[in-house]
């Protein structure tokens, strides 16, 4: 799902498979484990270890200088950078499985063979080095200096054709829509790219809005502008589509002004849900959705603070993960009995409940809010439960759901469902040609049901 319809990635310098080569000096690249590159001095050779070390289907990190590389025997031996380019975490402890390994920690997977990305989350390629096998058996390693110091590897860059006058429109600054602004043209679209974000920043790992609510934005930017201006790519902030017209092929923006297209790409992604009770509206009450509102909780926290969650769903468990050592008490309220049961089922559900109790956040559990109630400044002072149950609340997180952003689409004959979503086919387009969509909103064909379905998961926008 998602920017699919983009995805694919050019290789850059596949390994070289088992290539018989003899070094000048074998003994003493056996004694060193280091054959040196006279002839370049922006290369490194290593002897990491035999052949014989490593098992087929079996994966092992070696050093060179002060960085790992991970080597992998799988018809042949290659090797790829050795961490996952999302967050860092050591691929092999991850899963092999047929010409690609996947991440322990989110699931992203990369080609064994070019290090190429080929599931996400996470946007860049690994690192590929060139593998010999000498006579002797031995497995030497050839990489880039340059390349070692880095565990990542950006999209081949490829810039504006100014005799291509086609204009691409990508609506939304999610995750779908960053990987479709770089994937046309890292895969050779030389046209025009508009890239629409309805917030003041640059596109970011939204993640850690609940994860890592202290988090600075440069810190966390999935792009910095100086990528988007390396491949000519137009970011316009804080401005929303409000409308679009297929039949002028016209996109109205906040702004008031309009924006021609030849094709478009929306993913605007979803809101949150707001509770619909007496209240509502009081001060210090709030959704966890973008970094604003993150930054909001961290400025009205502190140990005498009391922190209600609405829902058990990962945004409001995270809000109340991060905060319950800051402040004075958190307590969740869940519908449910467990939480995650209908994800994990109830024993993993249970365990997660238990740990977090564990860890001093209470829980209201087959409850709701009544009310809000406030004080004569207009702030919550505290919440009402279905049952009565009054509970002291300076702060109110509301995770309790969420909408898709399609409602501006309903005048533009897209057709769409009645829970939001866009039917697509499987190169995402909807009923009308040149019009795709991706991320949260796309009910896209799944390929091991052969039906359309509408999943608003990270890895998949």
């Amino acid at each position: 799902m998602g920017a699919g319809c983009c995805k694919n990635r050019i290789a850059e310098q596949p390994n070289v498979k088992k290539i018989l080569v003899k070094p000048k000096d074998s003994k003493t690249a056996q004694q060193n484990g280091h054959v040196s590159v006279k002839d370049d001095d922006d290369y490194i050779e290593k002897v990491v270890c035999h052949e014989n070390d490593i098992g087929e289907n079996e994966m092992k990190n070696f050093e060179i200088g002060d960085t790992k590389v991970l080597v992998i025997k799988q018809n042949g031996i290659s090797a790829i950078g050795a961490k996952c380019s999302h967050y860092g975490a050591y691929l092999s402890m991850g899963a092999l499985g047929d010409g690609r390994v996947r991440c322990p920690w989110h699931g992203a997977c990369f080609n064994i063979k070019t290090g190429d990305i080929e599931d996400f989350p996470g946007q860049d390629s690994l690192p590929c080095y060139q593998v010999k096998i000498s006579e002797a058996g031995q497995v030497v390693v050839r990489a880039k200096k340059s390349a070692l110091k880095l565990y990542k590897r950006q999209p081949v860059k490829i810039g504006r054709d100014l005799l291509n006058q086609q204009t691409f429109v990508i609506i939304g600054g999610g995750p779908s829509g960053t990987i479709c602004v770089e994937n046309l043209r890292s895969n050779g679209f030389g046209g025009r790219i508009v890239f629409v974000c309805k917030e003041n920043y640059l596109p970011y790992d939204r993640v850690k809005v609940s994860k890592a609510m202290d988090a600075e934005i440069d810190s966390i930017l999935l792009r910095p502008q100086s990528f988007y201006d390396n491949y000519d790519i137009e970011v316009i902030l804080g401005v929303a589509a409000t409308g679009l017209n297929s039949e002028t092929r016209e996109i109205s923006l906040s702004n008031g002004e309009k924006l021609k297209y030849d094709k478009v790409y929306i993913a605007t992604g979803s809101s949150p849900s707001k509770l619909d009770v007496p209240g509502i509206d009081l001060k210090n009450i709030v959704t966890l959705r973008d970094i604003d509102e993150s930054k909001y909780i961290i400025e009205r926290i502190n140990k005498d603070t009391h922190i209600v969650v609405l829902g058990v769903s990962f945004t409001g468990m995270e809000a109340a993960a991060f905060c319950v050592k800051k402040v004075a008490k958190v307590t969740v309220i869940g519908r449910d009995s467990i939480p995650f049961r209908h994800s994990f089922g109830a024993e993993i559900g249970g365990a997660i409940l238990k740990f977090f109790k564990a860890n001093k956040v209470e829980f209201e559990m087959k409850s709701g809010i009544k009310s809000c109630i406030g004080n004569e400044k207009g702030e919550i002072e505290s919440v009402e439960l279905i049952d009565g149950k009054i509970l002291k609340c300076d702060l109110f997180i509301l995770a309790c759901g969420s909408y898709l952003n399609t409602e501006f689409l309903k005048e533009s004959g897209i057709n769409i469902n009645q829970n939001g979503s866009i039917d697509t086919d499987e190169y995402l387009q909807t009923n009308i040609e040149n019009i795709y969509v991706g991320g949260d909103i796309a009910n896209s064909p799944i390929y091991m049901t052969g039906k359309n379905e509408n999943i608003g998961h990270y890895p998949l926008a």
